[in-house]
């Protein structure tokens, strides 16, 4: 792929959730709301600070080495972020480190700071905003359809067990056989339905 947002499941659109990266990154932090929302709070967390610091930092930034310098950086802020979950959170913390610390790596991979052509932060911060948040509400929209299909419940970010679970219609494994759909397997069904219905609903020639 030249351009490093091309398209892999989305042809000939450019767009964060549509790379292979971010197809991962969907099926992983998708499979219980709470685990969504807090993914796309790492993403929005990452670009924006992410952001923020190349183009404050320019002066001194290096010509040289520029993607590892990037790499750096959006580890250490993602690395920031795990520590303030960890301190609200322990729990949730441990269950997501994986999935937030491959946020970083997303970041990493987009364009944006690398064409910071704008003399004011606030354009930059919006597109940043705008790219994280695309793949954030991707994520939200795919944990509204996985968690309540397959654990009967829907659940939000806190308490003493990392999550807190707003209702739940069953216990146990009554409905074992659609609990696929939090699995990894599931997920990338969601997934291609997702595409099918992309491609059958976009406009000829665009």
């Amino acid at each position: 792929m030249n351009h490093p947002l091309k398209t892999f499941l989305y042809r000939d659109l450019h767009a964060p959730f549509s790379t292979l990266a971010g197809a991962g990154f969907i099926v992983m932090s998708s499979s219980r709301l709470a685990f969504g929302l807090v993914a796309a709070a790492a993403l929005l967390w990452v670009y924006n600070l992410t952001m923020a610091a190349v183009f404050f930092a320019r002066p001194i930034y290096p010509a040289i080495g520029k993607k590892i310098t990037l790499i750096f950086l959006t580890s250490l802020l993602g690395s920031g972020f795990l520590l303030l979950l960890w301190l609200a959170s322990p729990l949730l913390a441990m269950e997501m480190a994986y999935i937030i610390l491959l946020a970083p790596c997303y970041a990493a991979g987009s364009p944006l700071f690398s064409q910071l052509k704008s003399s004011e932060i606030s354009p930059l911060l919006l597109k940043a905003s705008a790219e994280a948040g695309s793949i954030g509400l991707l994520i939200i929209a795919f944990s509204l359809i996985r968690e309540p299909i397959g654990f009967m419940a829907l659940s939000l970010p806190g308490g003493v067990q990392g999550l807190i679970e707003l209702f739940q219609y069953f216990e146990g494994d009554a409905f074992l056989p659609i609990k696929i759909i939090p699995s990894s397997a599931g997920a990338l069904l969601l997934l291609g339905y997702g595409a099918a219905l992309f491609r059958s609903i976009r406009k000829p020639g665009s």
